[in-house]
């Protein structure tokens, strides 16, 4: 059975790794990381949800040391969602669902591209899915 999401297209807005090019002793690794994403849209010309994610990394505010790389990336998702899916639903599934099948692919750019970089490969942390859930304030 195929999923109920599922990915189309995906297309790279921003991609972005800088290294420090320092000695490794002189750097940290305390990361502090910040994603973003975006309320899913339908596209009627494509007929697909159209949703967007945006990730940076770097050193953490409270590091005593700058860290190795830095970076962001941002990219957008084409997805069609199985009419099975509750109307109501389709926003959170989507949020979940379609933030980690991106951040993945996020994750492996990041370990790829710095694979044969100054200070070798780095590796975004694993993420909870729900993370991409939108707090809902109670009121």
């Amino acid at each position: 059975m195929l999923s109920q999401l599922q990915l189309h297209k995906q297309v790279l807005l921003r991609f972005a790794i800088e290294a420090k090019t320092l000695p490794s002793e002189e750097l940290g690794d305390e990361y502090d990381m910040k994603t973003q994403i975006s309320v899913p849209a339908f596209s009627e010309a494509d007929q697909m949800w159209v949703i967007g994610l945006r990730m940076e990394f770097g050193p953490d505010k409270e590091a005593t040391k700058p860290t190795p790389y830095h970076g962001e990336c941002e990219m957008h998702g084409y997805f069609s969602i199985h009419e099975s899916v509750p109307e109501a639903k389709r926003q959170e599934f989507l949020q979940m669902n379609a933030g980690a099948i991106l951040y993945g692919m996020m994750r492996e750019w990041v370990a790829q591209s710095t694979s044969r970089s100054l200070h070798g490969i780095h590796y975004l942390p694993t993420l909870d899915a729900r993370c991409f859930i939108p707090v809902k304030v109670m009121s």
